[in-house]
């Protein structure tokens, strides 16, 4: 239910979804063919040429793109008003002060304290002047939310000729309803409806995700307590932070620009996404049970006595009252599989329960989620190959055997990841053939600038140049410094255009 107040304040509040409008706008939710007749029928004719063939979603982002490019125009007038008339309210301080050290000389005051009072009264008086000025510049340029509704009510013809909008108040719509257009337009309902798809797809996936990491960690544990051994402090601190930040990004997924018509399933009992997570556990169960016998086989009887005998003593010393016999670690060949083989399944299970398209942008169009599991990627294959020894030392892991061992884990890792990956892919086409059939055809319209944003290749230069540093330089602080002052003007040099046209456009405008 749309509605601005008044008679539909009940209708607002019982409705399922209520949307409050701003008051005051006229006919701005009316089709104005009259008065596109007015201005000639030729230029009607010549607009609706221009849109025919195009889907009710396009005229509407046509519409939200041109308000948005009239906003950043606004934007960049009101920051060169305003720094301009910062600069002429400066100017007057000198002047400001001394007409305040002649008012108090005038009433008696002298000396240094009467001098402070003066110079605190004419700071006062620059800022009030910079705040009315403010506040002037907002309601002609339409920066709050007013300024914008306003923005939207007048039209988009009339940013044209003149700038100044009518300030716009809230009514009492906007309190039976739990929804506020910032403009007075029924457009915002396609927005409500592309975000509820976008927060019901990242609800049920970490639904998802946290029961597969659940299940995963408590089989790695209790495997690890089974024989005597533990992870690791600094183990559990590493994969804790960089798994903590790819699950702090999936709050910043975002709705993609278009609606899908295809809805997203509402349920983590769907067939399609509880066998899946059952078929994903099974495969991740598997893959751990091999990599433990072959971690058992490779260490001996021996060995596995030893590490049990000194998971006992430690247990005996902490129970004696010993603290740090409770944090004590001895690193072996069970414990750093396990921890390899765990780091990469949780990955995998981020990486293959991230839905994205058709509902929200991708893994890739992600940066803190992509990121972070290429870290741990990068972090799990360093650790394995021994790339980094003192690394290795650090995090607790004792080196592979040999080059036959690493295959045979990277086997592994790669069953894990793709198995799974294909296990799920395989329950959506069963039980869910529209919803598959969308990813594909979402897929097939994905382009190289989709993949590979701006700043991709800025990003790839510096992580290159981060292991140049570290294997060729023997991360030298120095050179660290020169590497991160050409990084940052590298960063400027590539907005200097961007900012260069945004201030042309607004001086032609």
């Amino acid at each position: 239910m749309c509605g601005d107040g008044g008679n539909d304040v009940g209708a607002l509040k019982s409705a399922h979804v209520g949307v409050s409008l701003l008051t005051g706008f006229g006919n701005a939710n009316v089709e104005k063919e009259a008065a596109e007749e007015a201005k000639g029928a030729a230029a009607f004719q010549e607009k609706q040429v221009a849109v025919a063939g195009k889907s009710a979603e396009e005229k509407l982002a046509e519409e939200q793109n041109a308000l948005r490019r009239k906003q950043a125009e606004a934007s960049v007038k009101y920051k060169q008003e305003l720094a301009r008339k910062k600069a002429e309210i400066t100017s007057m301080q000198q002047q400001w002060l001394q007409e305040e050290m002649a008012a108090r000389a005038a009433r008696g005051e002298t000396g240094f304290a009467a001098q402070m009072g003066a110079a605190k009264a004419m700071y006062g008086r620059v800022q009030a002047a910079i705040r009315a000025e403010q506040a002037a510049l907002s309601k002609k340029y339409g920066m709050g939310l007013a300024g914008q509704a306003a923005m939207m009510g007048e039209g988009m013809d009339a940013m044209d000729t003149e700038t100044t909008m009518p300030m716009v108040k809230l009514g009492d719509a906007s309190i039976a309803a739990p929804f506020t257009s910032k403009l007075p337009s029924i457009r915002s309902c396609v927005d409500i409806i592309r975000q509820g798809h976008c927060t019901l797809v990242s609800t049920v996936q970490q639904q998802q995700i946290l029961m597969l990491h659940c299940l995963i960690s408590a089989y790695s544990l209790s495997v690890l307590s089974l024989e005597g051994s533990r992870s690791s402090e600094p183990q559990l601190i590493a994969s804790g932070v960089l798994l903590s930040t790819a699950s702090i990004a999936f709050s910043f997924a975002q709705p993609l620009e278009r609606l899908s018509r295809v809805l997203p399933l509402a349920s983590i009992f769907h067939p399609a996404l509880i066998l899946s997570v059952l078929g994903q556990l099974t495969i991740h169960a598997s893959c751990m049970i091999y990599s433990v016998e072959l971690a058992k086989r490779l260490m001996g009887e021996a060995a596995l006595r030893d590490a049990i005998a000194f998971a006992r003593k430690a247990e005996r010393e902490a129970e004696a009252g010993n603290e740090e016999a409770a944090s004590a670690h001895k690193p072996n060949l069970l414990n750093t599989i396990v921890f390899l083989v765990e780091t990469a399944q949780q990955v995998s299970v981020m990486l293959v329960n991230y839905k994205g398209r058709p509902w929200m942008k991708g893994a890739t169009e992600n940066p803190a989620l992509l990121y972070s599991l290429l870290a741990l990627v990068t972090a799990v294959s360093v650790a394995a190959w021994e790339v980094v020894p003192p690394l290795n030392a650090q995090l607790g892991l004792v080196p592979l055997p040999d080059d036959e061992t690493r295959f045979k884990l990277l086997a592994v890792l790669a069953t894990t990841l793709f198995g799974s990956f294909a296990w799920d892919r395989l329950c959506l086409g069963i039980f869910a053939p529209r919803i598959f059939a969308s990813q594909l055809q979402e897929i097939r319209s994905l382009s190289l600038s989709d993949v590979w944003g701006p700043r991709a290749t800025r990003n790839l230069l510096g992580g290159i140049g981060l292991l140049l540093w570290y294997f060729l330089l023997d991360g030298n602080i120095m050179v660290a410094g020169m590497g991160y002052m050409a990084w940052k003007r590298l960063g400027r040099t590539a907005q200097e255009p961007q900012a260069a046209a945004a201030a042309a456009t607004a001086t032609a405008t």
